[in-house]
């Protein structure tokens, strides 16, 4: 099985999730088209970042803190990093992952699914390219916190459970056919960046199991959670996850 890896370049959680892919014998990785126009608006980070109201001032000193650190490991704060020392061809992408030149450029790796953990949009004439289809990472037990910043809400919400879903992308977003998920407890004295970063780490074992259920059409229905959908957070939403004992970093 041949894919092809669509993610953001971002410091955060991508840098280490493609090395650990790629380090896996199977499937083989052809190629990765590399986000690196998604837009900052969609960061919670990046937003809070810029609100020391709703960051706060020590952990924006270490948020200050740990990025400086990764100035000098640049194994850690970058994916194209990742992808040269594997030997990955990649093409960069900016906001548009739909043009005519991305298309042309995946018809010819000949691929046979696409892994993606992207912010960007992907069309139906790219999703129908694959033989097999995409497969997307979602940071939630779907179909339950579809949308943005699944983790913030879950904790906003009291929720003691979370977890990871991979699943088959379709036109509409987070609604696929669900390929492979892990249930895992919300440890309440975890920041957020720990959540994620706990997350994210479920990906890699979980990503085989994933891709078998594709070629097998094994597809998985999750009875226990409704529907949901969040957006961005709102500055209230913010001040009350911190009301409540939250933590960014």
């Amino acid at each position: 099985m041949r894919y092809i890896l669509v993610i953001d370049e971002t410091s955060f959680y991508h840098p280490e999730l493609t090395n650990k892919l790629l380090s896996l014998n199977e499937p083989e990785c052809v190629g990765c088209l590399l986000v690196t126009g998604a837009p900052s608006r969609n960061s919670l980070l990046y937003k809070t970042s810029k609100k020391i109201l709703y960051f706060g001032f020590y952990e924006s000193i270490k948020f200050t803190l740990r990025f400086l650190k990764l100035i000098f490991k640049p194994h850690l704060r970058s994916v194209a990093y990742q992808l040269r020392k594997n030997k990955i061809d990649f093409m960069k992408v900016k906001s548009d992952i739909n043009t005519t030149s991305i298309i042309n450029w995946v018809e010819k790796k000949h691929c046979d699914f696409i892994f993606a953990s992207t912010t960007l949009i992907i069309k139906k004439e790219l999703l129908d390219l694959p033989r097999c289809g995409c497969i997307n990472r979602h940071s939630s037990l779907l179909p339950g916190y579809a949308g943005l910043w699944p983790i913030f809400h879950a904790c906003l919400n009291g929720e003691k459970e979370t977890g990871v879903t991979l699943y088959l992308m379709s036109e509409k977003i987070d609604q696929g056919k669900i390929l492979a998920q892990k249930k895992y407890s919300l440890d309440a004295g975890k920041s957020l960046d720990q959540l994620y970063q706990e997350n994210f780490s479920y990906v890699p074992e979980m990503f085989k199991a994933a891709v078998d259920a594709l070629i097998n059409k094994k597809y998985l229905v999750n009875m226990d959670n409704v529907s949901s959908y969040y957006g961005f957070p709102e500055a209230a939403q913010i001040k009350e996850f911190r009301r409540l004992g939250g933590k960014f970093i």
